[in-house]
């Protein structure tokens, strides 16, 4: 005669039952991060929105052409609004006319654009935002953009490695977190070779304005004896006054090769690998999860052109190695996070691996994290 099972205690059957609630809980909570709540079929329009003409050389051809390429390579219909300003009204148009075209994803190329459309994307909760950078965030606004300030360190290393006078002169559009972050990673660079060196910055106001951009480069090179230019503007303006005037430059965002010499080198944004990387988790319905999404180095997103005859042997070979250090930083920073990640969960998996309930769900999670 088999013996009848004891009882259990009360304290015994009330450590199970929440024992089995957490582990409930937390693979709801899993499950709510893991599976997006996206549509599963996203419209295959991407709409994009750019302050100048895609066909001008530097900021907008670039993001452009890499926002063609992308859409090309996953086959989705791109539909464009150029010359548009940072305006409400402007914006809102613009916005209005790719969300009746049916873009489930419209991509604002522009830092200001964000603050003035908030109007109109709050009233469209179900078409989807990337915003260059913005200073918020809502439900349906993501902010996304390249780690410039990565290529910035690598340049002004070449500026403090470069520069005769001592004094490199740097003309920027205006005072956004990502052009003060440029900044300062440019100044990084230049006094880890260079210490006693001089930074002079000239403030246009504007993203693009050739007559400000044209005088302040030239008082920066003949006023300030400055023998290195760089730039934070949309245009080509400053660049072309600094070969003018025989000063060495460094490119932004593309690389020119009907300049001269005088163009030591360009940081390289590869933006068609950037808006692959965006559209790639839109497809998945990815996207939805993450309010921050900043690719750089560590993806190839950053790169620099091939060095003038103007920069030298040993100014190329200190430029590359810290190029590859910079890299390999980051590539170790992204594996240390991951193994954080892998880390918790696994202690996670162990947790809770005994009370048999759905821990075929978390290896699965587990797997696709790692």
């Amino acid at each position: 005669m088999t013996a009848p099972n004891p009882p259990r205690s009360p304290r015994l059957s009330l450590v199970l039952l929440l024992t089995t609630t957490a582990a409930l809980l937390a693979v709801i909570f899993i499950s709510v991060i893991t599976f997006d709540i996206s549509p599963s079929r996203p419209p295959a329009k991407i709409g994009f929105v750019i302050i100048g003409d895609i066909t001008e050389a530097g900021w907008n051809a670039s993001h452009y052409e890499g926002m063609r390429a992308a859409c090309e390579r996953f086959g989705l219909e791109l539909v464009y609004r150029e010359k548009v300003p940072e305006r409400e009204a402007e914006c809102a148009k613009a916005i209005q006319e790719l969300i009746d075209s049916g873009c489930g994803l419209i991509f604002l190329a522009s830092y200001g654009y964000a603050k003035v459309s908030e109007r109109i994307i709050r009233n469209n909760p179900k078409t989807l935002f990337a915003s260059i950078s913005s200073d918020f965030t809502i439900p349906n606004l993501i902010n996304t953009y390249i780690r410039t300030y990565q290529g910035r360190y690598v340049t002004g290393v070449l500026a403090g490695l470069h520069t005769r006078s001592g004094v490199v002169g740097y003309v920027a559009a205006m005072p956004t977190h990502e052009v003060c972050a440029g900044i300062n990673a440019f100044a990084l660079g230049l006094w880890r070779v260079n210490p006693v060196a001089r930074l002079l910055v000239a403030w246009t106001g504007s993203w693009e304005n050739k007559e400000k951009e044209r005088r302040y480069t030239k008082q920066l090179i003949h006023k300030h004896d400055a023998d290195f230019i760089a730039y934070h503007q949309d245009g080509l303006t400053v660049p072309q006054t600094a070969e003018e005037e025989g000063a060495a430059f460094v490119g932004y965002n593309t690389h020119i090769a009907s300049f001269s010499e005088y163009n030591l080198t360009s940081v390289l944004y590869k933006w068609d690998i950037y808006y692959s990387h965006l559209l790639e988790l839109y497809l998945r319905g990815d996207i939805y999860r993450f309010k921050n999404t900043w690719i750089g180095i560590e993806e190839d997103a950053i790169a620099l052109s091939d060095f003038s005859e103007l920069v030298s042997k040993e100014e190329q070979e200190e430029v590359n190695k810290i190029f590859r250090l910079c890299k390999e930083l980051v590539l170790v920073r992204v594996e240390a996070e991951k193994n954080r990640l892998q880390i918790r969960l696994t202690y996670f998996y162990a947790v809770f691996l005994n009370t048999g309930i759905l821990s075929l769900s978390l290896t699965s999670l587990l797997l696709r994290l790692t």
